[in-house]
């Protein structure tokens, strides 16, 4: 798995929400772009959530 945002802000010197946005912007480009609601489509179709919100607390961290 990979590693939690705190570990890679500590790491690089940088802010954990600063990893978070970083991260949320790759995942965002790789599934094609788009507003909130299109993603969340995109990842109620891939499994990654449900009505209910996430399916697991590491749905959307890439491995």
């Amino acid at each position: 798995m990979g590693k939690a945002n705190k570990e890679i802000a500590a790491e690089l010197g940088i802010g954990v929400r600063t990893v978070e946005s970083h991260r949320a912007e790759n995942a965002r480009e790789k599934l094609g772009g788009g507003n909130a609601a299109q993603l969340t489509h995109i990842a109620m179709e891939l499994g990654l959530v449900d009505k209910t919100g996430p399916l697991h607390p590491d749905a959307l961290v890439p491995h």
